[in-house]
């Protein structure tokens, strides 16, 4: 198999030979397809398949520097990514307040379709497809890096932004220290009140105050430049949702009628 310097070149059939770029590689696992099986695939190393990922993202990492006395990065994840913290997560508490109030004003007026697609632009990511089909139609996953000034050690959560029978939450997940997890072992299912050494509940609200910013800005004239049309729907609440022939559209079945 032919490799080149920028990308990698597959061989489908004799005398075919296609160009695979990082932003093709970094699609095909959103998809779901391990590094692992990606780069066997290819016939090139996991960590060259790694790198090419890591670089298709690197200008979609935020970082947060308003927090007091603390730095956040938000990385987006990829599907292939999510497994290795499987087992490995502590739940925080959900703030389920904040969530109805985020809905009540501009967010809620904003519709499900222009919220994903913000979210796609957020993250540079499809999105996660592991979720519950039936009460959600979407999930970003992201890796939260936490550092505290003059402190070398960092702290680790997962952060999910997801819809929900029409609503959004923003769910937490601190993951473990090899340290930890004998600890925890028990009590990983449990939902836990915040770790406020590491992020308190009012830099939770930050954290998640930066991303409906975001998304208030990115929309707000999307109508201008949006055109992708896509369809989701969540069955749950017989809720559908999305842009076609130029507008972006949102009902329940019922109200259809």
């Amino acid at each position: 198999m032919a490799k080149q310097k920028m990308g990698v070149i597959l061989v489908i059939n004799a005398g075919d030979y296609i160009p695979v770029n990082k932003f093709q590689i970094r699609k095909m696992l959103v998809k779901g397809l391990a590094i692992k099986d990606l780069a066997e695939i290819l016939g090139i190393s996991q960590a060259e398949v790694e790198l090419m990922s890591h670089d298709a993202i690197r200008n979609k990492i935020h970082d947060l520097d308003f927090l007091e006395n603390k730095k956040v990065a938000i990385i987006p994840l990829l599907e292939a990514e999510m497994r290795q913290y499987y087992g490995k997560t502590l739940p925080i508490e959900d703030d389920y307040l904040l969530y109805w109030s985020l809905l009540q004003g501009d967010l809620g007026q904003l519709g499900l379709g222009k919220i994903y697609v913000a979210l796609k632009m957020f993250s540079g990511t499809e999105g996660s497809g592991s979720y519950d089909s039936y009460k959600m139609s979407f999930r970003f996953p992201f890796l939260l890096k936490i550092k505290k000034d003059a402190c070398e050690e960092e702290s680790e959560y997962i952060f999910m932004v997801q819809d929900f029978k029409g609503g959004l939450e923003f769910p937490f997940y601190k993951i473990l220290s090899e340290n930890e997890k004998e600890n925890f072992k028990d009590k990983l299912n449990v939902y836990h009140t915040p770790f406020d050494d590491e992020l308190t509940r009012h830099e939770m609200c930050e954290v998640i105050a930066y991303i409906v910013g975001y998304i208030k800005g990115v929309t707000k004239n999307i109508n201008e430049w949006h055109s992708d049309e896509f369809f989701h729907h969540v069955d749950a609440v017989r809720l559908k949702y999305g842009f076609k022939d130029g507008s972006f559209y949102q009902y329940r079945e019922e109200d259809a009628r």
